[in-house]
């Protein structure tokens, strides 16, 4: 299975997607570089800005993507 086709199988059976779920759950790590070939295959995606806590109190910024159907 290419990192691609584990993209749209995670978004079968996930609503979003972050950079550190396709690091530690599909082994990706240029998240962003594959949503932008999906994106040109066609398909489409919500991208959202995030942020949370770390364990130290600092506040971090991440991307979420939702795939949008279309």
């Amino acid at each position: 299975m290419t990192q691609k086709q584990s993209i749209l199988q995670w978004f079968k059976e996930h609503h979003t997607l972050n950079r550190v779920e396709a690091f530690t759950e599909l082994g990706i790590f240029e998240l962003s570089a594959r949503i932008c070939e999906l994106k040109k295959a066609g398909y489409f995606f919500k991208k959202e800005q995030k942020s949370k806590l770390n364990k130290y109190g600092k506040r971090f910024y991440f991307v979420e993507y939702t795939r949008v159907r279309g």
